[in-house]
C-alpha cells in the first residue's frame, strides 16, 4: 500500500436486532488502519552542506550494533552507527523517538538493528535485497519495520573516505529543530566511478524530507525509495531512473483523516448533527431509523479505550452522512471495530456510498457467506472482495478497507482484519481497473432509507 491521501474512521455501527430475526451487532471504532500514516508531495530543494556546516562523520560498528543480518569486520559495507541521540523528540508513525540509527545502506532506522547484505544479486543493472513490506529476498517482514529509505542500494561509505561519508547533525532551536544525515558523495558497492548525494531532514513536527543532489549510477540499479512503519503501514515511490532525482526533494507528512466518527455521544435522539465528526473536517452525521448509542460492551475497556459504539437492527437503522461527504475517486482507507450476534446475516452494512446501486462501493458483513467480510466496487472491473470466513460472533474486531491507486497501473484493493489483541488474522488484496461514484449520500451501519 501507499501514500492513502484519506482516512475515513469510524467507531460504532450494527447492534442488537429488535425484530424477529437473528440479533447481530456490527461496530466501527476510530483508529488509523492499513497504510496512509504518510502522504508526501514535491517540496522545494535546499541543500544542507554537510562539510561547511561541520556535521559530525558516521562512525561505523563492524556489526556491532546490527542484531541481525551482520557482515562482521567490514566497517562502513552494510554496517550500522550505535544508538545517535536525535535531539529532540521525533515522532514516526506515531510512536516518539529520541534516538535512532544509520544504516550504511541508505536507511534510518527506529528501534531496528538490522543491517543485512546490500547486494542481491551483482547484475548488471543490480537487484537489492529487502524489499518492504516482506523483507524478502534474503529476510523477512520484521527486518524492515520502523525504517525510512532514501534510496536502497549497496552503499560502502567506507570505501567512499575520506572524499565520500555519512554526515549526520541536529540543527536549529526548538521548535524548529532539525535532524540532518547525509550520504555525501558516497560509491555504491563494486562499483568505484560512482556517487551518491542524498540527504534525509527530520523536521521536528514530525514531517520529513529526501532530498536528492547531483549522482552518478553507473551500475544502473533501481532500489526502492520508502518508508514503513509496519508490515501493513508503508509507502514505495515510483521513479523513472535514480537521475531523474537529481536536485528535487520530497516532503512527507502524517496524512489528516477525511472523517471520523468515533460515536461517543450519550444518547442519539435523530438531530441533524449529533454524531460528531471529531476529524475537524465538519462531517457531522446523524441518526436515523431508530439507531443508538451505547458504551455497555466497548472494543477496548480500558482508559483510553474505544467508549462508545453505535448499535443497528441491520434494517432500518443506519447513521446519515451529510451529503457535503465526497464522492471519493483517490487513495483512501476505512477503519472500523466490529462486532456481530450473528455472522451468517447477510447486509450488515460498515460503510457504505452505494445508494443508488450504481456505481459506489461498501465495506460489509456476511454477504459472501458467514463470516466473510466483503469489499465491493460497482465502478471497478473486479467488483468483489473477499476475506475468509474470521468473523465469529461476539467478539471485536478491526478491520480496515484500502483502496490504492498509488499502485498504477495496477491500482490494488485491500482488506485487512485484527483481532482485539492487534494480531492480523487475514489480509487479501485485488487488482483492478475503472473506477466510479454514486451520486447518493454515504451511511454507517446500513443503507440509508432511500436505498
Amino acid at each position: 500500500m501507499s501514500k492513502l491521501s484519506q482516512l475515513i474512521s469510524v467507531r460504532s455501527v450494527m447492534g442488537p436486532l429488535v425484530s424477529s430475526f437473528a440479533a447481530f451487532f456490527l461496530a466501527l471504532c476510530a483508529a488509523s488502519a492499513g497504510a496512509a500514516y504518510y502522504g508526501n508531495t514535491p517540496t522545494t530543494f535546499s541543500w544542507i552542506d554537510p562539510v561547511a556546516g561541520a556535521h559530525t562523520a558516521a562512525v561505523w560498528t563492524s556489526g556491532a550494533s546490527c542484531t541481525g543480518g551482520t557482515y562482521v569486520n567490514a566497517p562502513g559495507d552494510d554496517d550500522i552507527t550505535a544508538q545517535l541521540p536525535i535531539g529532540f523528540t521525533f515522532n514516526f508513525g506515531g510512536t516518539n523517538y529520541t534516538q535512532l540509527q544509520i544504516m550504511t545502506n541508505g536507511r534510518l532506522q527506529f528501534n531496528n538493528s538490522y543491517c543485512g547484505w546490500g547486494t542481491n544479486g551483482v547484475g548488471p543493472p543490480p537487484t537489492y535485497p529487502y524489499d518492504i513490506p516482506t523483507g524478502a529476498p534474503l529476510g523477512g517482514a520484521g527486518n524492515v519495520v520502523r525504517m525510512m529509505r532514501i534510496y536502497g542500494a549497496d552503499f560502502d561509505p567506507g570505501a567512499s573516505a575520506p572524499g565520500g561519508r555519512v554526515y549526520y547533525a541536529t540543527t536549529g532551536v526548538a521548535p524548529n529543530r532539525q535532524f540532518i544525515v547525509t550520504w555525501y558523495n558516497v560509491k555504491e558497492w563494486n562499483s568505484p566511478g560512482s556517487f551518491f548525494n542524498m540527504q534525509i531532514i527530520l523536521n521536528e513536527g514530525g514531517d520529513f524530507v529526501y532530498q536528492y543532489k547531483d549522482t552518478v549510477n553507473i551500475t544502473t540499479g533501481h532500489a526502492q525509495i520508502a518508508w514503513e512503519i509496519s508490515a501493513t503501514d508503508y509507502d514505495i515511490l515510483s521513479y523513472s531512473g535514480f537521475g531523474s532525482l537529481a536536485y528535487t526533494a520530497i516532503r512527507f507528512y502524517a496524512a489528516p483523516k477525511l472523517a471520523e466518527w468515533r460515536m461517543d455521544e450519550s444518547t442519539w435522539t435523530g438531530a441533524a448533527g449529533e454524531v460528531l465528526d471529531t476529524s475537524g473536517s465538519g462531517y457531522n452525521a446523524q441518526a436515523a431509523g431508530g439507531a443508538i448509542t451505547t458504551k455497555a460492551t466497548p472494543a477496548i475497556s480500558t482508559n483510553p479505550g474505544t467508549c462508545g459504539y453505535g448499535v443497528f437492527n441491520g434494517t432500518t437503522n443506519y447513521v446519515a452522512v451529510p451529503a457535503t461527504f465526497p464522492n471519493l475517486a483517490t487513495s483512501f482507507t476505512i477503519g472500523a471495530w466490529i462486532r456481530t450476534q450473528d455472522r451468517t446475516k447477510s447486509g450488515q452494512r460498515v460503510f457504505i456510498d452505494d445508494q443508488n446501486n450504481t456505481q459506489g462501493y461498501g465495506l460489509s458483513l456476511g454477504d459472501g457467506g458467514a463470516g466473510i467480510l466483503r469489499f465491493y466496487t460497482r465502478g471497478a472491473s473486479n467488483v468483489i472482495l473477499d476475506t475468509p470466513a474470521v468473523i465469529q460472533n461476539n467478539l471485536w474486531y478491526f478491520v480496515a478497507a484500502v483502496v490504492d491507486f498509488a499502485t498504477l497501473p495496477n491500482p490494488t484493493k485491500y482488506i485487512y482484519v485484527y483481532d482485539a489483541s492487534g494480531s492480523l488474522l487475514t489480509s487479501v488484496s485485488q487488482t483492478f481497473t475503472g473506477w466510479g461514484t454514486d451520486a447518493g449520500p454515504a451511511s454507517i451501519g446500513g443503507e440509508t432509507s432511500a436505498s
